[in-house]
């Protein structure tokens, strides 16, 4: 309520988000502000990848695993 009196009519009733939006798609402001409120609205539009154990354990080589895919190719085009 006290920055509403401040502010008067030009006081924002929405949200951090929606400001941040309103921020970043008003083109009449500097790019320098467009883009700090686009980094700062990101995370909560787009969800961060979450990191993934790739260790993978097994027996077969790259080599082995192109040879066998090589061989089903093989086969396949055999049977035409």
């Amino acid at each position: 309520m006290k920055i509403a009196g401040v502010l008067g009519d030009d006081a924002f009733t929405g949200g951090a988000h929606d400001l941040l939006m309103a921020v970043y798609k008003d083109t009449t402001r500097p790019i320098e502000q467009r883009m700090d409120a686009a980094k700062a609205a990101i995370g909560y539009e787009r969800p961060r990848l979450a990191a993934v154990n790739a260790n993978v354990q097994g027996g077969l080589t790259l080599e082995q695993l192109v040879l066998g895919s090589m061989a089903e190719r093989a086969s396949y085009a055999g049977r035409e």
